[in-house]
């Protein structure tokens, strides 16, 4: 039989795993909280903390969560945030090696990337395709590129259709149930290369993958094997800015020309 000293013996034990139970759910709820209130600005921080704390809605209905982010706020963030300015420096690199006439970017949003190609390729096909009315409403302000709302689990465009698909930040905010059905819609209606900008874990610093995997909205895929069911080369390029945890992966269909390893300076 336990005696009351043994009994008084076991107390902190209790204590101590009960304390750390407690700074679990501190450090939960601090990590949900962290990336409303620091990473983004103005109404959204609500929007943002609700569906991490319920992230089934955004499973359910994310078109729904994205419409809400179409405002001008939004699209400022987009338009300046280093990790797309890194973004649209890379591409840049990429495209400047290749000869294309038509491009689509898949989850163009408030099409901030196609405004700033427009300018430097003026004589170029420039689609971008996103299933938020809102952003693609704003989007569509400008002229000399074509909008449309699309669901990139069903692309509304013939095969082959564009020399070159573009995704930044898109794929990272798409469930993984959803996932192999876009990278074979991106692939179908490529003729010639795939450019996927994605932040990866594996080039994150641990913190900050701990923070943005927790959100609710975020998921991280494995782009290399990922692509492996389509018949495209790879071009792993490790050039990547560890403060975004960016990385730049290319896909060629066969027979066209291997990106060079110099993708990658940003300065």
């Amino acid at each position: 039989m336990t005696n009351n000293n043994d009994q008084f013996m076991e107390m902190p034990a209790r204590l101590t795993a009960f304390l750390k139970r407690v700074t679990k759910l501190i450090m939960w709820f601090y990590f949900r909280l962290r990336i409303d209130i620091l990473c983004w600005p103005g109404k959204h921080k609500t929007l943002k903390f609700a569906i991490s704390m319920f992230p089934f809605v955004y499973r359910y209905k994310s078109s729904w969560f994205w419409n809400k982010l179409g405002g001008e706020d939004y699209r400022i963030k987009a338009a300046y945030s280093e990790q797309h300015v890194i973004a649209r420096k890379l591409l840049k690199q990429a495209l400047a090696q290749i000869k294309f006439t038509k491009l689509l970017e898949v989850g163009c949003g408030t099409g901030n990337n196609l405004v700033f190609f427009k300018s430097i390729y003026p004589d170029a096909s420039l689609v971008g395709c996103d299933f938020s009315k809102e952003q693609i409403q704003t989007a569509s302000q400008n002229s000399g590129i074509q909008f449309d709302v699309a669901d990139a689990r069903k692309l509304p465009y013939k095969n082959e259709e564009f020399d070159v698909v573009v995704t930044v930040g898109c794929l990272a905010h798409i469930p993984t149930q959803y996932i192999n059905q876009c990278a074979g819609e991106l692939q179908r209606v490529a003729k010639k290369y795939l450019f996927i900008f994605e932040e990866d874990r594996d080039f994150m610093h641990h913190s900050l993958y701990q923070i943005t995997s927790r959100s609710g909205w975020h998921f991280y895929h494995d782009y290399v094997n990922l692509f492996k069911q389509c018949d495209l080369g790879y071009r792993n390029n490790d050039v990547v800015s560890m403060k975004t945890g960016l990385h730049t992966h290319i896909y060629y269909k066969k027979n066209n020309t291997v990106i060079e390893d110099s993708i990658g300076s940003i300065n």
